[in-house]
């Protein structure tokens, strides 16, 4: 195992602690404590540029698909940046009343959604300074909207927020209250959600105290109330999930150890059982993890980052494991033909390869 390690450009011996990463087929973005984004080349894992702008903390980074050349930043200086990686420069920014936590964006491209303390505001960019809407009934006075997500198209819009409050928007209804289609109660201050299934009518939503929920958005029924999954993983910390397939009952969740290590598990209606302890790499408290998976073979990339700066990815088929085994008594995955335990706490074991890139 390689490691790419970063340190703040404010000082080579300071390292700069990552808070947020999103990335594509092509690149990784790697937001950092230092109000930078540094953006990566996944093919070579160098630092292709350095995103500057923002004067406070970045609270959330939004990065579309290939074919989009763009990617959104908000941050605690009440900015939202629109960044263009052809010209690796700021495009467009948009100022809003106050610090903003969130950011999502429409699957045109157009329409830009970002959360603040008790309101989401909406931009047009081919509109420039102008919010063209905003919702703030729908939010306690003093909560931040933590998540925001288009669906479907550009009108259908998820947020949650740490008010406990998950909603589903139609933004072609004028008024906010007609607009507002469906709330969901997650009874915990919400810390990341997405939707998922093959028509997007799912969601799993991580809370700021680390239990974890799979909804039916569209029927405001919650499916698994998983409020031990942290325990179930023998974990500190849950990050994020990413579904098997387009089975609404099955996740891979992403959690982390104070010791640096990263937990696969395997979500399973009310149940999650840990596939994988990758602890080879990092040294100290994971601080953001993304992943992705290629639809034609199956591989997937997972990476995560460090209080101290370090990025460190591994590749493989999670899926492998748990689909050739089954889980003994004590937790240790059986081969399906044999009955010799294997141990979960090798990533090649369980089926995850390092992923061997030079560090810049």
């Amino acid at each position: 195992m390689k490691d790419i390690e970063f340190k703040s450009t404010a000082s080579a011996s300071t390292p700069c602690c990552a808070l947020e990463l999103a990335g594509n087929d092509e690149i990784l973005a790697v937001v950092g404590s230092d109000k930078f984004v540094r953006i990566l080349k996944q093919s070579s894992w160098q630092q292709e540029w350095l995103a500057q702008g923002h004067t406070d903390r970045i609270n959330d980074i939004c990065l579309p698909s290939t074919s989009e050349p763009y990617f959104f930043t908000v941050s605690e200086d009440s900015m939202l940046k629109v960044w263009d990686l052809r010209t690796r420069k700021e495009a467009l920014s948009f100022q809003a009343e106050a610090a903003l936590f969130s950011v999502g964006v429409s699957p045109s491209g157009v329409v830009v959604a970002a959360g603040g303390t008790g309101r989401v505001d909406f931009w047009d960019i081919r509109e420039p300074g102008v919010i063209s809407r905003s919702f703030s009934e729908s939010f306690g006075d003093q909560d931040p909207v933590s998540q925001v997500h288009f669906v479907w198209d550009d009108f259908h819009v998820l947020t949650g927020s740490e008010d406990c409050l998950i909603c589903l928007f139609d933004t072609r209804i004028p008024e906010e209250d007609d607009a507002l289609l469906n709330v969901l109660n997650e009874e915990q201050p919400i810390a990341r959600l997405a939707p998922f299934a093959c028509d997007s009518s799912h969601l799993w939503c991580i809370s700021t105290v680390h239990t974890l929920s799979i909804w039916d958005f569209q029927q405001a029924d919650r499916l698994f109330a998983l409020s031990d999954a942290r325990e179930q993983l023998h974990s500190d910390c849950l990050f994020t999930c990413h579904p098997f397939s387009a089975s609404p009952d099955r996740l891979v969740v992403f959690a982390s150890k104070e010791n640096g290590s990263l937990v696969v598990g395997e979500q399973k209606k009310a149940r999650v059982r840990p596939l994988a302890d990758l602890h080879d790499s990092q040294t100290s408290c994971i601080t953001a993890a993304w992943c992705s998976r290629q639809a034609e073979s199956g591989q997937w990339l997972v990476v995560t980052a460090s209080d101290t700066g370090r990025i460190c990815a591994w590749e493989g088929h999670p899926s492998s494991a748990t689909e050739a085994a089954t889980p003994s008594a004590d937790g240790d995955l059986l081969d399906a033909d044999k009955t010799t335990p294997r141990k979960s706490t090798s990533s090649a074991k369980a089926g995850v390869k390092p992923r061997k890139f030079a560090p810049y």
